[in-house]
């Protein structure tokens, strides 16, 4: 997990500019793609740690852009996931 926090406060770092040069606040960084493979791995609650994790040190030490709707963002994104393995272990009792 905390190579995924790492893996995704670099690629913030490194790759931060915004989608339309008009509206600068509407920025494009890809530190959901690490989280997003963090919550397949380790299931949605593992999501919502790393989420919780990557914003409070991208808030301290990077930026502070996103704030509360960064963090509503990231957990709405985790909400295929967490309707995944919810289908997964349905099917699983299922089966038994």
């Amino acid at each position: 997990m905390a190579m995924l926090v790492a893996l995704s406060l670099i690629l913030v770092m490194l790759i931060n500019f915004p989608i339309l040069p008009a509206i600068p606040f509407m920025k494009y960084d890809p530190a959901d793609i690490p989280i997003l493979i963090g919550s397949f791995l380790f299931g949605p609650m593992g999501g919502v740690i790393l989420t919780a994790i990557v914003s409070i040190l991208q808030g301290l030490f990077i930026s502070g852009d996103g704030g509360p709707i960064g963090i509503v963002m990231v957990l709405l994104l985790l909400l295929p996931d967490l309707f995944i393995n919810v289908q997964k272990q349905n099917v699983l009792l299922l089966s038994v």
